[in-house]
């Protein structure tokens, strides 16, 4: 069973936290590899086709199939420069 804090105790945490400033968002604070929130590929110089939501957005940004972008980038790797080139895009 966890103890409450003593007054003197409180006292202490809540000094320390008061001198840390919060954020008054976390947009562009926070980034995780698969945050769903950040709508684009992490790494936009690669075409990643194993991931759905990336390869959602490169056959958006092409105007593609799924399955011309991933014969693409098997044809020409996974830089954004070569696939565009490899698509006429």
């Amino acid at each position: 069973m966890v103890q409450p804090l003593t007054a003197r105790e409180a006292e202490t945490v809540s000094l320390c936290f008061s001198c840390l400033e919060r954020p008054k968002s976390l947009k562009g604070i926070l980034k995780m590899a698969d945050d769903l929130s950040n709508r684009g590929p992490k790494d936009r110089n690669r075409v990643n086709t194993s991931e759905p939501w990336e390869l959602k957005y490169w056959t958006k940004e092409f105007g593609v199939t799924e399955d011309q972008l991933k014969a693409a980038a098997k044809a020409a790797g996974p830089m954004v420069v070569d696939v565009r080139k490899k698509l006429g895009k």
